[in-house]
C-alpha cells in the first residue's frame, strides 16, 4: 500500500488505486498487509482480509507469497476477469497467511494442494455471507417508507427509535 501511495502521490488507499486505474490499467490489485488486499476496477471495487490467524512469526516474504498465489491462481485458470482476480486474491491471502505463520521458507515445507485447498476453503467460509431476509424491524421500516433506500434510489436517514416507521426497540435475538 506504501507503494500505491508513493506512486499517486495520496495516502488514502482507495483514492490511490482509483489514481492509478486512471493511468491505463484495466485493474489494480494493492496489498495492505495485515489488513488485506483491495482491487480496484472501474466502478468496483472488491476488499479481501487477511487470513486470521492466533500468531504470526515473520511477515518477511507475505508479500511475495500473496503475489505467488495470486498469479500462480490465474496462470492456472488462465482466466482474467473479475471473478477469477477475486479468487485470486483468496489465494494470495491463503499462501500469504502460510507464510507469516513460520520463520522463512521452512513454514512451506510439507504443505501441500490439498492443505492449501483446505485453507482456500476455510476462507471462503470465514468471508461468505449468505443472502438473509430482511430483519423484521427493517422490513417494517420498508413498508412505511416505500422501499428500501436503494430502491428510492439513495440514502436516507433511519427514523429515530421510536419514530415513525421504526420499532420502539429491537425484539430480542
Amino acid at each position: 500500500d506504501s507503494g500505491a501511495g508513493e506512486l499517486s502521490g495520496d495516502w488514502n488507499i482507495p483514492r490511490a488505486g482509483r489514481w492509478i486505474l486512471g493511468r491505463g490499467p484495466k485493474r489494480v490489485v494493492i496489498k495492505q498487509g495485515e489488513y488485506g488486499a483491495l482491487l480496484i476496477e472501474p466502478g468496483r471495487s472488491f476488499h479481501i482480509p487477511a487470513f486470521p490467524l492466533e500468531e504470526v512469526f515473520d511477515p518477511t516474504g507475505a508479500g511475495d507469497a500473496f503475489a505467488g498465489g495470486f498469479m500462480g491462481y490465474l496462470a492456472r485458470s488462465n482466466v482474467i476477469d473479475t471473478a477469477h482476480m477475486r479468487r485470486a486474491m483468496v489465494y494470495g491471502a491463503t499462501m500469504g497467511s502460510y507464510s507469516v505463520s513460520g520463520f522463512g521458507v521452512r513454514r512451506f515445507e510439507g504443505v501441500g494442494t490439498a492443505d492449501v485447498e483446505g485453507r482456500v476453503q476455510q476462507f471462503i467460509d470465514l468471508t461468505q455471507v449468505p443472502q438473509a431476509a430482511p430483519a423484521p424491524w427493517l422490513a417494517a421500516a420498508t413498508r412505511t417508507t416505500g422501499g428500501t433506500s436503494a430502491e428510492r434510489g439513495g440514502a436516507r436517514a433511519a427514523p429515530a427509535r421510536g419514530g415513525r416507521g421504526a420499532p420502539s426497540r429491537r425484539p430480542a435475538a
